[in-house]
């Protein structure tokens, strides 16, 4: 039987090695960062944290909604903030002002994954590896 893999070995097999992803944070359901990667490097407030989680725990009639606004303080100390153009029950899209950079956040088993990417990197190239990415997660 193969050894499990590390997060590390995982995300970077699977997702960084497209050198499309700027940044990756992983949190619990109770919002510990589990694993962080470039920009995403960050230790986030539980505050910072529980929004991201509570995204997908809220009920259906009161769930982020298209235009609800998700802020990111990068690893550099810039401040972004991040508007939902397209949500499911297991992913919320988001993109700044100008659409310059993108954030997913992806609803796991046992926490979310944001990851985030600049221009030129289009976001649907992101999207479509981040989801495989979660899809095999979920699995």
């Amino acid at each position: 039987m193969e050894p499990v893999p590390t997060w590390d070995q995982l995300i970077t097999g699977q997702l960084l090695r497209h050198n499309v992803v700027s940044g990756v944070l992983l949190l619990t359901r109770h919002g510990q960062p589990a694993y962080t990667y470039g920009e995403l490097d960050i230790d986030p407030t539980v505050k910072e944290s529980q929004n991201f989680v509570k995204a997908f725990q809220q009920t259906q009639s009161h769930q982020t909604s298209k235009n609800d606004t998700f802020t990111i303080q990068f690893k550099n100390r810039q401040q972004v903030n991040f508007t939902v153009y397209k949500r499911s029950h297991c992913s919320i899209y988001a993109t700044s002002y100008g659409n310059r950079d993108s954030l997913i956040i992806c609803n796991l088993p046992h926490g979310v994954m944001l990851c985030t990417s600049h221009l030129p990197t289009q976001a649907g190239q992101v999207i479509t590896l981040v989801e495989h990415f979660c899809d095999m997660l979920r699995a």
